[in-house]
């Protein structure tokens, strides 16, 4: 359930008023119509068109908002994991320490502590943003193959000192 329902119902009752005000617009002016007084249906009219249009996108700004911090929530539950994964790897990590609620699927087996008991095509860990494959015959990133996860790690520091091609 979302920590932000309450929220979502004030952005739905938001949306509402907002095409009831289009609406009574709308009929604004197909009343000035009928009575030969376009001009100043559309004078009335316009303001409440505009303000419910206005009001319409509003409420997108704000769901997209509340979109983003769900979606940043979950991240950070999912950065936490890789943390953990990464130091019981003998990786680094350099998220904030701390409690996290479990945040670690009941059905996620234990994750090897030797990089060597990784199957072959399984992520070992992500190091600096790079992620360390298990391969048959060592460790690989980016196509590249090392003998070690270290030799990986070493690799991934200075790859980013190379200077970058455009």
């Amino acid at each position: 359930m979302s920590k932000y329902a309450n929220a979502r119902t004030l952005v739905s009752i938001f949306n509402v008023l907002a095409w009831i005000a289009i609406a009574i617009g709308a009929i604004i002016i197909v009343m000035s119509l009928q009575q030969s007084d376009l001009l100043a249906g559309i004078v009335i009219a316009a303001p409440v068109i505009l303000g419910g249009v206005i009001q319409l996108g509003i409420a997108q700004l704000i769901a997209a908002q509340i979109d983003t911090a769900e979606n940043t929530t979950e991240m950070v539950k999912y950065l936490r994991v890789m943390a953990k994964l990464a130091e019981s790897n003998g990786g680094s990590s350099t998220l904030p320490r701390g409690p996290s609620p479990s945040i670690v699927p009941r059905e996620a087996p234990a994750a090897p502590r030797d990089p060597s008991d990784y199957a072959p095509g399984s992520a070992v860990l992500v190091y600096k943003g790079k992620t360390i494959m298990r391969e048959t015959d060592g460790f690989g990133v980016d196509g590249q193959s090392f003998g070690s996860v270290g030799a990986a790690k070493v690799w991934i520091d200075a790859e980013e000192l190379r200077p970058r091609r455009n």
